[in-house]
């Protein structure tokens, strides 16, 4: 989120999505659009393309990069499958490995359990950083926001590193909320694809929806295919 101090902070997915959308408009009022968002800037991305929709604009390309509807993300059968995942990955593992990976998560538990401390502490009015304070209100964003049924297409850029290990549906869970279905473009890496070296790879895949966007050629039902995945060297 786009903040300084100051401000008010959005704690509405839909009212974000609708205060880029006016800064979008200030540079381009009508559409074609093209949109993109990486984790919940993704999410922020979907909402801003159902809002464009609704005001009779076009929108040719929706790029989500490895993100999810937050819903999805809680769903049972992703839960058991993080756990037979951690417990394959320990099993490769050699004694003084495992323990170190055991003393990783644990680090990551902790983090998530501070998470869940912020909202006490704004309710009390004690002061946190900035950064605390805009991550508990994009949190908050994201856990109210129901998304709708969205009637053009998704093109989802997957990590392949560990998305599927944790997530067996290789849509993401976008599947059931694009009208017009959704093309899965593997990147090599995990979430922090966006970053050196796979972000080349990224770009070269995003280069090629891009034009096919530019072209015109993007329409409901048609296949982008997935272009083949090259090492980053």
């Amino acid at each position: 989120m786009d903040y300084k101090e100051g401000q008010d902070l959005h704690m509405r997915i839909e009212d974000m999505a609708a205060n880029y959308i006016k800064a979008l408009q200030t540079v381009q009022h009508e559409g074609p659009y093209l949109l993109g968002g990486w984790s919940m800037g993704g999410v922020v991305a979907f909402e801003m393309a159902q809002q464009l929709q609704a005001q009779g604009q076009r929108v040719t390309l929706l790029a989500l990069f490895d993100c999810y509807p937050w819903g999805f993300r809680y769903k049972v059968y992703c839960f058991v499958q993080r756990i037979k995942l951690h417990l394959s990955n320990l099993l490769r593992l050699g004694p003084k490995e495992k323990l170190t990976y055991i003393r990783q998560k644990v680090r990551i538990l902790k983090s998530r359990i501070w998470d869940t401390a912020y909202k006490s502490y704004i309710s009390i009015g004690s002061p946190l950083p900035l950064l605390d304070i805009v991550m508990e209100a994009n949190g908050q964003a994201l856990r109210k926001y129901v998304p709708q049924v969205y009637p053009g297409r998704v093109t989802l850029f997957r990590a392949n590193e560990w998305t599927l290990g944790t997530y067996p549906d290789p849509q993401l869970g976008w599947g059931e909320l694009a009208g017009g279905g959704v093309a899965v473009h593997e990147v090599p890496g995990d979430h922090m694809m966006v970053n050196e070296p796979h972000v080349r790879i990224l770009a070269e895949q995003l280069k090629a929806c891009l034009d096919k966007a530019q072209e015109g050629s993007i329409g409901k039902g048609e296949h982008l295919g997935q272009l083949p995945l090259r090492r980053a060297g």
